[in-house]
């Protein structure tokens, strides 16, 4: 099986923010293809990024 796309998608919905990352497989048998897709839930993982981004930068202002 191969892993042909790889990709992360937000979705805003009334206030509710939800960062997915999909991953899409396929493989041809016989006649037809057979998809597999898993959907990771990656929201606490998104925004722990973006606290530790923001929190570099305040170190990089505050030691200049």
């Amino acid at each position: 099986m191969v892993w042909s796309k790889r990709s992360e998608h937000t979705l805003n919905q009334k206030s509710t923010v939800i960062t997915l990352e999909v991953s899409i497989s396929y493989r041809t048998q016989e006649d037809f293809q057979k998809y597999l897709v898993i959907v990771h839930d990656i929201t606490q993982r998104t925004q722990a990024e973006e606290i530790s981004r923001q929190s570099e930068a305040q170190l990089r202002k505050e030691a200049q």
